[in-house]
């Protein structure tokens, strides 16, 4: 009190936190994304497609789940040889999607949907729950920002997204 003396703050070093495996990351994340209420996706394949019903094979999409049953998406696709970029919003009843060539918006009840058997609530979860040999990509571990890993994913986790896969 009243003294000249200088008080230098010492800063502590970070504690670091418990390395994970790479199968804890999984499980950790397999259990979050079933809590969520909304998260983003992106999904593409290095080889081959996701097939859907009425012949579409998408390559890549993205778009926002809003959990339990409502999505909204946008796929680069081929459909009948063509590559066509289709955009869809998935309700429990109807799907609004625009035709693959036209780019008009129809609405698609029920099965007519290639979307009808689209499970968001699960679907992240389950196809986490499915991903063998995994493993940290590059150098990265689990204390690293994005955490990057490496698996293998059989064609029929994607079940829930489309119903039946193609092996």
């Amino acid at each position: 009190c009243g003294g000249s003396t200088s008080i230098t703050p010492t800063t502590l070093p970070p504690t670091p936190r418990p390395l994970l495996s790479a199968d804890e990351v999984i499980e950790r994340s397999r259990v979050s994304m079933a809590a969520l209420n909304s998260f983003s996706f992106e999904l593409t394949h290095e080889k081959g497609a996701t097939l859907l019903s009425g012949g579409f094979e998408i390559h890549e999409s993205e778009g926002i789940v809003s959990a339990p049953d409502r999505v909204a998406l946008s796929a680069k696709a081929t459909f009948s040889g063509l590559f066509v970029d289709i955009d869809a919003v998935i309700f429990p009843e109807i799907t609004y999607m625009t035709n693959p060539l036209t780019g008009n918006w129809n609405q698609l009840y029920g099965d007519e949907s290639p979307f009808s058997v689209f499970d968001p609530t699960d679907l992240i979860s389950d196809i986490l729950s499915e991903i063998t040999t995994v493993r940290f990509a590059g150098d990265s571990d689990s204390n690293q920002r994005p955490i990057r890993l490496e698996g293998v994913l059989p064609a029929f986790a994607m079940r829930n997204l489309v119903g039946g896969t193609d092996p």
